[in-house]
C-alpha cells in the first residue's frame, strides 16, 4: 500500500490539476492523480503529473483506455492504497 505524505484532495469541475496542488503546496510533479477517465490521465500526462487509473478488472476496454492514455498503474481497488500499518 501507499504511505500518504501530504493531504488527499478530490477535483471537482471549478478546480483545475495544477490549481489543487499548487494551493496545497505541493508541484504537480510531486501529486499523484487517480483518475477513472482516460481524459483525466491524459490531462495529467500533459502537467507532467504521475497519474494512475481506476477501473474495474472486467472493464478491460476501460483498463486498455486508461493505459493509451498514459496511466502508470491502472487499480481496481482502491482498499489497497490504504495504509494499514
Amino acid at each position: 500500500a501507499l504511505k500518504p505524505v501530504g493531504p488527499i484532495h478530490f477535483l471537482t469541475p471549478e478546480n483545475s490539476l495544477k490549481t489543487v496542488a499548487n494551493t496545497y503546496g505541493h508541484g504537480p510533479r510531486n501529486t499523484l492523480l487517480i483518475d477513472a477517465s482516460s481524459t483525466g490521465i491524459g490531462m495529467a500526462q500533459n502537467g507532467f503529473m504521475p497519474a494512475f487509473g481506476f477501473a474495474p478488472k472486467a472493464r478491460i476496454g476501460d483498463r486498455n483506455a486508461l493505459r493509451f492514455a498514459g496511466a502508470q498503474m491502472v487499480l481496481s481497488d482502491l482498499n489497497a492504497l490504504i495504509c494499514r500499518g
